[in-house]
């Protein structure tokens, strides 16, 4: 079995964003891209491994929630096998009871960067490896880091990652699920594709370039109590690559400060690909484990 280091996967997706930029680029029908971005919606939804990087960086322009900050990766591993001929594509390794082998998942979550109340969450879990040569056994282990203060809890308990993965704390924050919310929402109606290069065709990859509806913005907010992520946009890009979703971008104009000149701000992305780098778990036994260099 191969594994991937985080060097090789920036150079896949490297690889992919050269092809898709070489290849031919055909223009579709607005029919052939919401066809595409319900097809790769449904096909990410069914993903059984991933490696997620969301980010908000939002200075709440002409909004009315102040400005936040986040960074959140999620990285959801097992053993895998390349299928077909395809390098690019991938499926987990089961073992006789239908099960991901070598389960394991990261999550690092960073909030309020260069505030006071600035913190880092980090969350390993799975197979833990003794220090002393003893058993492996399944655990979870967690950290919270406020940055500020210096100040760090940490925590470990028995657990296997398929625990936490269906458990509640993961399914309601780091569930692919969760990334989507306002791309299951939206309706057909609520797309509305730009008259230059809305909707592209290029190789294995589509990119669909769309606003929103107002309607879904006002509807969003009654409901939810809050403003759409999408609200004050400028338009929303969705890139498709082997027809899955794997990244969003909510491009909003914006004023550099005591100026007026407009630039093309990202206040929201999100980034997937769909096997991520290797995860390195703590190990037990180790009485200072979190102060190992571990990603």
């Amino acid at each position: 079995m191969k594994k991937l280091t985080v060097a090789s996967v920036l150079l896949i997706i490297t690889v992919i964003i050269t092809v898709n930029l070489t290849s031919c680029s055909v223009v579709i029908s607005t029919e052939e891209g919401l066809q595409a971005f319900d097809e790769a919606l449904k096909n990410s939804l069914n993903a059984e491994l991933y490696y997620i990087k969301e980010k908000i960086n939002d200075d709440g322009t002409d909004l009315d929630y102040p400005k936040k900050f986040a960074e959140i990766f999620v990285n959801v591993y097992g053993e895998y096998k390349e299928v077909g001929n395809d390098t690019d594509i991938y499926a987990p390794t089961k073992d006789e009871n239908g099960k991901i082998k070598d389960f394991t998942i990261f999550i690092k979550e960073t909030l309020g960067e260069g505030s006071d109340n600035a913190m880092q969450k980090r969350v390993h879990v799975g197979k833990s490896n003794s220090s002393k040569k003893g058993e492996t056994l399944d655990y979870i282990f967690r950290e919270i880091i406020k940055t500020s203060g210096k100040d760090m809890d940490y925590s470990l308990d028995p657990m296997s990652a398929y625990d936490y993965f269906e458990s509640s704390e993961f399914q309601e924050n780091y569930a692919l699920s969760n990334f989507f919310t306002e791309l299951l929402r939206i309706k057909h109606s609520d797309m509305f594709f730009l008259e230059k290069n809305g909707a592209i065709k290029n190789g294995v990859g589509v990119a669909l370039k769309f606003k929103i509806s107002d309607s879904y913005l006002t509807e969003y907010r009654q409901e939810f109590g809050k403003v759409s992520r999408f609200s004050g946009s400028k338009y929303i890009s969705v890139e498709i690559i082997n027809e899955k979703i794997s990244q969003i971008i909510v491009f909003r104009d914006s004023k550099l400060s005591n100026t007026d000149v407009n630039i093309e701000a990202e206040p929201y992305s999100l980034s997937i690909t769909y096997l991520g780098p290797i995860i390195n778990m703590p190990k037990y036994d180790k009485s200072d484990w979190y102060n190992d260099s571990l990603a």
